[in-house]
């Protein structure tokens, strides 16, 4: 009979035990916070209070969003696992996009931190006003008149899309150029015969080019789903393009 007793008070503490570590499981770890910082600065180089920069998950429903602090640093709260683009914008500023952000936590589930740290510029507001193109031996000079005027305390920055037809733009182009800073207005960009040969434009080519005003920062980035560089900064403010020969 004591024997009996004996089994009966295993077998009731085994059963215990077991029920108690069911309880006592934890559920698996499906999100985590998404942390990262961002450097931001006027259209030169002038860096500037890095609050108030909205940084969002793409196409995130319902929206994934936070904003940055005055030093630049941001958290996204609670966010489930997953590959993510990470979006910042903030007005005057072109927008900014860091593609594929590989979000796991790991086996702690702990944050995942992007360690990009994007220096970002606001968008320029210059114009280029005219812009001509005429043979010095066997290189091109550019000649453009830029709206304010540069200076050496405030320069500027030009970026160059060229074609071999007339359509040629920021998002219709062959080959580009830049970004070259100009001192002075009229300023001169010049074009060796080694520039366009490496852009494949040989002797007898016609070409066809446009400018347009950059930021110091140009928030350029490239986009994996549409193969093509982004230039976010650009001015639309422009001229028209201009036609050349190669010589």
């Amino acid at each position: 009979m004591k024997k009996l007793h004996v089994l009966s008070f295993i077998f009731i503490l085994l059963l215990h035990n077991s029920c108690k570590k069911e309880n006592n499981q934890t559920e698996p770890i499906t999100e985590a916070d998404i942390a990262g910082s961002v450097n931001l600065f006027d259209d030169g180089t002038n860096k500037l209070d890095g609050a108030g920069m909205t940084i969002s998950i793409e196409d995130a429903d319902p929206a994934l969003v936070t904003v940055t602090n005055t030093k630049g640093e941001f958290t996204l709260k609670d966010i489930p696992f997953g590959k993510y683009n990470i979006i910042y914008s903030k007005t005057g500023y072109g927008t900014y996009k860091i593609f594929g952000i590989d979000h796991t936590g790991g086996e702690c589930g702990c944050t995942t931190v992007i360690r990009e740290i994007p220096s970002l510029g606001k968008k320029s507001t210059s114009r280029v006003n005219s812009l001509s193109a005429s043979p010095s031996g066997l290189d091109v000079i550019l000649t453009l008149s830029v709206t304010p005027a540069p200076d050496a305390d405030n320069p500027g920055y030009i970026r160059l899309f060229f074609h071999s037809e007339a359509k040629v733009g920021y998002t219709n182009y062959l080959e580009f150029l830049g970004h070259y800073e100009i001192k002075s207005d009229p300023a001169e960009i010049k074009l060796s015969q080694s520039d366009l040969k490496d852009m494949g434009f040989l002797k007898g080519s016609s070409v066809y080019v446009i400018a347009y005003c950059d930021s110091y920062y140009t928030n350029e980035y490239v986009n994996p789903e549409e193969n093509m560089m982004v230039f976010p900064n650009l001015s639309m403010k422009s001229s028209m393009p201009v036609n050349f020969e190669v010589q």
